[in-house]
């Protein structure tokens, strides 16, 4: 079923920077704003927006997109896009002076799923009802399995 093979290449995009994290520790976190402030003086992104999560995303994402029947680079495509629209809502986030991994709903998961597959919808041939189905279900799935991922140590709070 292709909604849920390309929920699967979202889900792998999204949570390899949380497992990167889990794994590495420390190592390789560096800020991708590298700690520089926005105008208004707070953090551009802030310092849970790391280069070794956006490389094990994109990594992780292509490797595993042929397992999943996608190309290598869709997957690293999607996951570029999923990071992206991630690192655009933590800029939007700071700007509302909310503090870093602060739990915003449905705006946390929008543009990390809506960005990456309103641009490959084609190559993925999904139609809008499609894209709206796997949002839903990203959302869902997101929210459960936090706080389990939360409850292991793999998160560092429960969303």
């Amino acid at each position: 079923m292709l909604e849920l093979r390309v929920l699967l290449l979202l889900l792998i995009a999204n949570g390899a920077p949380v497992f990167a994290r889990f794994l590495m520790g420390d190592r390789g976190g560096l800020p991708i704003d590298f700690g520089v402030c926005f105008k208004d003086g707070r953090p551009l992104l802030g310092p849970a927006k790391t280069w070794r999560g956006l490389i094990a995303a994109i990594l992780i994402s292509g490797l595993a997109a042929p397992l999943l029947g996608f190309s290598i680079m869709t997957g690293c495509a999607v996951a570029l896009l999923a990071m992206l629209g991630d690192l655009f809502t933590s800029f939007c986030k700071r700007r509302f002076n909310l503090t870093p991994s602060s739990r915003a709903p449905f705006l946390d998961q929008f543009l990390e799923t809506v960005l990456p597959l309103a641009a490959y919808q084609h190559t993925l041939g999904l139609s809008l009802l499609q894209i709206g189905v796997i949002f839903i279900a990203f959302v869902v799935v997101n929210w459960g399995i936090s706080p389990l991922l939360f409850r292991l140590g793999v998160r560092k709070k429960p969303y």
